[in-house]
């Protein structure tokens, strides 16, 4: 029983200094980055050339938060997402669509410490964002979509520990709601305006996202 209860308070104390960094008034330093890329070929029998798809896409998100209490942040977080998608059909002109957006907003992390150098957390956030898509066809006609969005969306992520004030994070961003208004223009001239509004849930590989935090410990 004394045995027990020894080794029960020294683990306790274990947790506790290990996860100094979680603590009230410390501050939170990082963000996440995420890039992809692809390329697709096909070929189409009896006409020359085929089909290419080339794509890429990058994203980093920076952030800095506080420590209102033990285990949980308060901070802002600013994206910045570019992509690029290109296809060449048979043997005719690229088409090429072009994507860039800067976003800006608030969020919320609560972490639950599993061991001394392993955390879960949740995360919701806030996000306002201004956003150009740029189209070019194979025909050499262009358009350009002017965006601007709100977005609310929830993550879970994963920290890992090698050090008291840093950590090693994944994420993935399961759930979004979105809304927002376009303005389309094509050669210059001005066109039409929709609202939409949106909910995803995305469960596959392209929400996950590799990060790194640092912790500015008070003591």
């Amino acid at each position: 029983m004394k045995k027990t209860l020894v080794l029960s308070l020294g683990l306790m104390l274990l947790s506790i200094s290990s996860f100094a960094q979680l603590q009230k008034g410390n501050i939170l330093l990082g963000g996440n980055v995420n890039f992809q890329t692809s390329s697709t070929e096909s070929d189409n029998l009896g006409v020359a050339g085929g089909n290419t798809a080339k794509s890429n896409s990058f994203l980093v998100s920076p952030l800095a938060g506080y420590f209102l209490s033990d285990r949980t942040v308060l901070g802002l977080k600013v994206d910045y997402f570019s992509s690029k998608t290109e296809n060449l059909i048979f043997s005719g002109p690229p088409a090429v669509f072009e994507n860039d957006r800067i976003g800006l907003g608030p969020f919320v992390r609560r972490y639950f410490p599993v061991k001394e150098w392993v955390a879960f957390y949740g995360q919701a956030e806030m996000n306002y964002g201004s956003s150009k898509y740029f189209q070019t066809n194979n025909s050499n006609s262009s358009s350009e979509t002017k965006i601007r969005s709100v977005n609310f969306a929830a993550s879970l992520g994963l920290s890992f520990f090698p050090t008291k004030w840093m950590s090693i994070d994944v994420s993935a961003h399961p759930l979004s709601f979105s809304s927002q208004k376009n303005q389309n223009t094509s050669g210059g001239a001005s066109g039409s305006e929709t609202t939409t509004n949106g909910f995803n849930l995305n469960l596959n590989s392209n929400s996950l996202s590799l990060g790194a935090h640092f912790f500015l410990n008070k003591k």
